[in-house]
């Protein structure tokens, strides 16, 4: 079975802010809307809303057109200030170096953030590379899900504070994919699809400091 971080249910839960590191056709967005539908499924959504900028309509195709409540138009430089002060949601933003292009946040993205607990606000985040990551943003960051990348481990100490745990993540996943599936992508997003879009990775939690091998079978022996 595939195993996902479990959210939990109860009005005392930690709210969560999910970062996911990957290449292109690895599963990161895949995985990341799998987590945005067991959130979803898990609230009544005359409570609860969902903001996001979904510029591949992932999201959309899985929980329906309306039940995105706000779609964040790429061309609104104030998005974030419009949603900063948002209760009872899902923030989820695939690929969002398209709205926060600079190295300085979005007037309000820090508010939202400071203020996600506070507001029962959830997010969800996506980016290809660690260099888009918002260095700003990472003392927020509950959970980094890191996928198979071909980026350096500078590209991860360079943004992310006490990065070794995501170094030493991204180094481990990529041997892994490198090992099982000899680093042909093509073979890898295959039979990963085949198996029923069971993705390997791993995460990264901040909170306990714990890691956790997701998809990855203990047989395989990466040297």
């Amino acid at each position: 079975m595939e195993r996902h971080i479990e959210i939990n249910k109860g009005e005392k839960r930690v709210n969560f802010f999910y970062m996911f590191i990957g290449g292109n056709r690895t599963g990161k967005s895949t995985t990341a809307v799998k987590q945005a539908v067991e959130w979803n499924n898990a609230r009544d959504p005359n409570e609860y809303s969902i903001i996001a900028f979904d510029p591949q309509k992932r999201l959309r195709d899985a929980i329906g057109d309306d039940r995105v409540d706000i779609l964040i138009d790429p061309e609104d430089r104030d998005w974030a200030w419009k949603i900063k002060d948002v209760k009872d949601a899902l923030v989820f933003l695939d690929d969002y170096k398209i709205l926060n292009d600079k190295s300085i946040p979005a007037k309000g993205l820090i508010t939202l953030m400071a203020n996600r607990s506070e507001n029962n606000v959830d997010i969800i985040m996506i980016c290809h590379h660690p260099i888009f990551i918002l260095s700003q943003l990472c003392s927020f960051i509950t959970h980094f899900f890191i996928f198979r990348t071909n980026v350096m481990k500078k590209s991860f100490s360079d943004r992310i504070p006490d990065a070794n745990d995501c170094i030493q993540s991204s180094i481990e996943i990529n041997k892994y994919v490198k090992h099982k599936y000899g680093g042909d992508m093509e073979v890898y997003a295959k039979q990963c699809v085949s198996n029923d879009m069971k993705f390997p990775y791993i995460v990264v939690d901040t909170i306990s400091g714990k890691r956790i091998a997701v998809n990855m079978d203990k047989k395989e022996k990466v040297k």
